[in-house]
């Protein structure tokens, strides 16, 4: 059905222990079942047993129905970061 990729961090902005989200997918034929909603209540679940307070990750800005579903459960763009990238 779907899977949440993630890794605890610690961010020198603030700190403290951060969840790091690499990745959330649910497979087409799922979307909008609540499979989303329930992978990102478990992480939460997590954050909170292991004392961490916030879970950030990146979503591509062209990724509409991603953004408002992030909204819709209460995140926020924080727009104070630009991602970098090095090729080699």
């Amino acid at each position: 059905m779907g899977y949440a990729l993630y890794a605890f961090d610690y961010s020198t902005d603030t700190g403290s222990r951060e969840m790091f989200l690499h990745d959330l997918f649910v497979r087409a034929a799922y979307r909008g079942q609540g499979v989303g909603e329930a992978l990102m209540n478990r992480l939460t679940e997590i954050c909170k047993a292991a004392g961490v307070r916030s879970m950030y990750w990146l979503v591509w800005h062209a990724n509409e129905s991603a953004i408002r579903f992030y909204e819709k459960m209460g995140a926020r763009s924080i727009d104070t970061v630009r991602l970098m990238r090095l090729t080699l």
